[in-house]
């Protein structure tokens, strides 16, 4: 990871809960109750402290949206923007012209911390800033409750399973072999052999650690707080949630597999697999075109964005690394997104959001793994319509005009080479 990908500070904590997306009853920053969207099966995710000296891995999104609700587009629908040679681009980011706030909840003008760290993408920036700090281990405390408090309010893991993250919580936090110590006040001591004495006896409740998060609260207001409030971190979440959503452009592939069959010279398959098509300047923009009939395009566009993202990561491309993975919250994560995934879920949208400043390379795998299957899905379904037939028609056309090409220029070339002999030929006679 480079050093501007990561500012300094212990690994942070899989941070995943936020009330913007919580259940019912749950409080928003603005005080509103959140009515949840009815949920299937749910994988469990992972404790956060159990991956602490690893790469972050965002949980399984299992939990599925039923919401069919589209937003107005932000993405081009022109083919000239998509396939315009000279309006390539460095990466399938455009700039729409609907302002990001049409798609988040979250508002710029948040001025305590309780605001920013109930919300996810707000939380961010903050986080961003205390690990630059160095400072980060009541925020972290305070995250790692709140997913404690998810855990237990959603239903999603077993009781052994919440038992083992609160204790995980005491021994990171809590004491003087605590990895992360926070500073806990006298009067609290009490309440902290209170709750060793009921996690011996393997009992737990929603509010066991509510007094020692909302001192971590009162703490960050403080002490790192006022220092944020000046910081250049604050003034990058107001533009980004200020300005305009960003938009999708496909870059089109440059290279195509005609060139290796008229130089192997062989005939043009009947068949292509997904990844040939995905690859190919021929053969892409007709399966693109396919889905936008059809209205389905958020699965290829999603696959592409995180592919491009895991580039920008491997070339340490932070700066741009920042840029596509906020158009993919956008676009494609966070409920009521123009784009939005089925395969999405709240948990992954709150963890994603809470990175976005410090972007990690492994954040979207689990996603490019679904949207590869669902692109799949799709691509199974273009194989069996009419336009499938156009991959082989188009290609051997292409063949043949590259082929022929090739033949009048080697025939050219035999020519001039012909007569160029010719002409020394005579002038050695003469």
């Amino acid at each position: 990871m480079s050093p501007e990908n990561s500012p300094g500070g212990s690994e942070p904590p899989s941070l995943v809960c936020s009330p913007v997306f919580s259940d019912a009853g749950r409080p928003t920053p603005n005080g509103a109750k959140v009515q949840v969207l009815p949920q299937t099966a749910v994988a469990k995710p992972e404790s956060p402290l159990a991956e602490r000296k690893s790469a972050r891995e965002p949980p399984e999104p299992s939990e599925r949206h039923t919401s069919n609700k589209r937003r107005p587009s932000v993405v081009s629908n022109t083919d000239d923007d998509m396939f315009d040679e000279s309006r390539r681009r460095r990466s399938s980011i455009g700039v729409s012209q609907i302002p990001i706030i049409s798609f988040i909840n979250t508002k710029s003008d948040y001025n305590t911390v309780d605001q920013f760290v109930q919300d996810p993408i707000a939380c961010g920036f903050f986080r961003a800033f205390c690990m630059k700090e160095h400072n980060e281990e009541n925020l972290f405390f305070w995250l790692d409750v709140d997913h404690y408090k998810d855990l237990y309010f959603q239903g999603i893991a077993s009781h052994e399973e919440i038992l083992e993250h609160a204790r995980s919580i005491m021994t990171t936090y809590i004491g003087t072999e605590a990895t992360l110590e926070i500073c806990i006040p006298h009067k609290l001591e009490k309440k902290m052999m209170e709750i060793r004495e009921r996690l011996q006896n393997d009992e737990v409740n929603q509010d066991i650690f509510e007094q020692c998060q909302q001192f971590a609260l009162i703490t960050m207001t403080q002490d790192v707080y006022p220092r944020f409030s000046r910081s250049e971190q604050l003034k990058e979440f107001k533009a980004r949630v200020d300005g305009m959503c960003p938009s999708v452009i496909p870059r089109p592939p440059k290279e195509s597999l005609v060139s290796h069959l008229v130089e192997e010279k062989k005939t043009t398959p009947t068949n292509f697999s997904l990844d040939e098509v995905m690859e190919d300047r021929i053969l892409f923009p007709i399966f693109l075109r396919s889905l936008r009939k059809q209205s389905c395009l958020e699965n290829l566009y999603c696959y592409i964005q995180v592919k491009e993202f895991e580039e920008a990561m491997e070339n340490s491309d932070v700066k741009l690394a920042k840029e596509l993975a906020w158009s993919i919250f956008c676009n494609f994560l966070n409920e009521g997104s123009p784009y939005q995934v089925e395969y999405t879920s709240r948990i992954l949208c709150k963890s994603v959001a809470r990175t976005l400043p410090t972007p990690q390379p492994e954040m979207f795998r689990v996603l490019k793994e679904k949207a590869k299957e669902a692109l799949e899905n799709d691509y199974g379904r273009f194989r069996k319509s009419a336009d499938s037939q156009k991959l082989h028609v188009q290609m051997e056309e292409e063949r043949s005009a590259l082929a022929q090409t090739k033949r009048v220029s080697l025939k050219s070339l035999s020519t001039f080479s012909l007569r160029s002999k010719t002409k020394i030929a005579v002038k050695k006679q003469a």
